[in-house]
């Protein structure tokens, strides 16, 4: 079987907000999956930043619901959407399906590494913005990162300087301002 691209809410809510960011899931991946939870989280019933990005998403098949699978093994200790994301990747790897899964938490990609499975692989939006550069989809991965750091996404200066390096935007690290005593 193939591999299927599964996608937490947060690299989804994140890229929406990002001038085609969505489009380059298609770009990259084909397609990328969610689960009912996941997609209840990303498109409620008000509005939310990037909501129109995402109905478009899903009306061109960039993203597309998959069905939730039976919730084991469970983890109490992730929000719902990333728990169904998860499990959906471990019942269908479980299926014999390769799974990437795209989740930015802390917590999730721990539990993700703890499941040690060849056919579960992670990666994020950090990941997802630095293959848009190498496919020249964007021309630069620099304002992009800015842009997502504008918008409240956490990501340290070190991984941003290390997906920088790889795609080739070297940037050199700004030099710290020195302090000047006042004269009095």
């Amino acid at each position: 079987m193939g591999q299927i691209v599964l996608t937490d809410a947060t690299p989804i809510v994140y890229l929406a907000q990002v001038e085609e960011g969505l489009s380059w899931l298609r770009e990259i991946f084909g397609s990328v999956a969610m689960t009912s939870t996941v997609k209840s989280e990303v498109l409620p019933n008000k509005d939310v930043p990037g909501k129109i990005a995402i109905q478009r998403a899903l009306e061109n098949g960039i993203l597309r619901e998959i069905e939730e699978p039976s919730s084991t093994p469970k983890f109490p200790q992730l929000d719902p959407a990333e728990e169904s994301t998860i499990c959906a990747g471990i019942n269908l790897s479980r299926l014999g399906n390769s799974c990437l899964i795209l989740i930015d938490e802390k917590d999730g990609r721990e539990i993700l590494k703890a499941v040690s499975s060849e056919t579960l692989t992670v990666s994020g939006t950090v990941a997802v913005v630095g293959r848009a550069k190498q496919l020249d989809l964007i021309r630069s991965a620099a304002p992009v990162f800015e842009k997502l750091r504008q918008l409240g996404f956490r990501v340290s200066d070190e991984i941003v300087r290390s997906v920088l390096d790889s795609v080739g935007e070297s940037v050199e690290k700004s030099p710290r301002p020195t302090r000047r005593r006042l004269k009095i």
